[in-house]
């Protein structure tokens, strides 16, 4: 959970706990169920999340306007999560809280952005706590390093010299009675102008407030993207409780319908394939549903969008109609690129794809589905790998 909650409520819960320290363990108990109860009372929200994901937060004051991205992508489903339209004047805290064993580096700013926030008008946390200006090293040509001394004169001891492009913090300025101006840093003095062969010379620079944060834009090279690859199986307990025989597991018989059987696995980032064989019955359907339908046994009847039926099928209204009787028909559901395909063939080792299409249901797990009526029997086959998914794995760009 990653949210912002106004400082007073912060403020008025560190007085509390500073009263209650002497409290009993009942006062203790409330004050875990009070937390547990905020932690199960928050929403779900945008795309899931992954080991390795980076979690974007941005708000906007004044008014507390509140915007998620995931790896750096601010648009639908992520984007505005809240408008807390709060008043001139209102502060918030930052807060970030994770359930048992989980991990979290924070970067507010400490360290440059891996992906931008949303617009250059928005600036990290961390920068308010850079209370030092910086200053930077750059040397001309003529000079290979520019002198440190322990204190403000050249007579004074000297120290390891500043390197090209290295960056110190200004500690201290003052003017020195040769008239030259001095800078005190965390690892000396150093003149902010010196002569070398008659010729004066400056290296030392004030960096801009931003510079540390901003990064100069690069030419990202996209990710490889692996796909993963699940062979399904048919969800044989929901199935029972949806007018589904069975033989085995591989086996299934609808006893009544129209009815809808589903694969057990689901998937939002996947590739995710069944090969079924019809073995009885002549009106029916395959496709893919989405998870928020799932206990729906009429969804990819009535209203599924993505898939196919037999030429005799009396629903399906939306999913193209084909030859399927006594047919293998091998069912392709590429998440990565959200695009399906459907294969047909009166034997396994020569199908044929007769459609591909876009998978409309977007920020949510799809599942695999046929729908069957009275008397319709099938059998789940071993899919012939890597034969239509060409690569298990795609590059969007060239890698070193």
């Amino acid at each position: 959970t990653i949210s912002v909650v106004p400082r007073q409520d912060v403020e008025k819960e560190e007085e509390e706990e500073e009263e209650d320290k002497a409290g009993d363990e009942e006062d203790e108990e409330e004050r875990e169920k009070t937390a547990i109860d905020k932690w199960n009372s928050s929403k779900k929200f945008g795309n899931d999340w992954e080991e390795g994901d980076i979690i974007c937060c941005s708000i906007e004051m004044p008014g507390g306007k509140m915007i998620y991205g995931l790896n750096g992508d601010f648009s639908n489903p992520m984007g505005e999560a809240f408008n807390l339209e709060l008043p001139e004047g209102q502060s918030l805290c930052f807060l970030v809280a994770h359930g048992s064993g989980g991990r979290a580096r924070v970067n507010i700013g400490q360290a440059g952005f891996q992906f931008p926030p949303p617009s250059a008008g928005h600036r990290g946390l961390g920068e308010a706590m850079r209370m030092r200006p910086t200053w930077q090293v750059t040397l001309p040509q003529e000079i290979k390093a520019w002198p440190v001394y322990i204190e403000p004169s050249r007579s004074s001891e000297g120290k390891k010299p500043l390197k090209n492009t290295e960056t110190v913090e200004l500690l201290d300025r003052v003017t020195g009675k040769d008239g030259v101006s001095w800078l005190k840093h965390e690892k000396g003095w150093s003149p902010l102008s010196t002569s070398v062969a008659g010729k004066e010379h400056q290296a030392l620079g004030p960096v801009p407030v931003w510079k540390s944060i901003d990064r100069v834009a690069e030419q990202k090279k996209k990710k490889k993207v692996v796909k993963r690859s699940v062979q399904a199986s048919f969800d044989v307990e929901a199935g029972e409780m949806s007018n589904w025989s069975f033989k085995g597991r591989d086996g299934a018989k609808c006893e009544e319908g129209p009815s809808m059987l589903l694969s057990t696995e689901s998937t939002s980032s996947g590739v995710l394939r069944w090969c079924v064989k019809v073995t009885e019955g002549s009106n029916f359907q395959f496709g893919i549903v989405p998870g928020s339908q799932a206990q729906d046994t009429g969804f990819l009847h009535n209203s599924g969008e993505c898939g196919i039926k037999s030429k005799e099928s009396s629903g399906g209204e939306k999913l193209k109609a084909h030859a399927l009787a006594k047919q293998f028909i091998e069912v392709i559901c590429d998440m990565v690129e959200k695009k399906a395909k459907f294969l047909v063939g009166e034997e396994r080792e020569h199908m044929v794809e007769v459609e591909e299409m876009t998978i409309p249901y977007e920020g949510e797990d799809v599942r695999l589905a046929i729908t069957g009526n009275e008397g319709f029997e099938c059998s789940l086959e071993m899919p012939i790998l890597d034969r239509h998914v060409a690569d298990d794995s795609s590059d969007d760009d060239d890698d070193d």
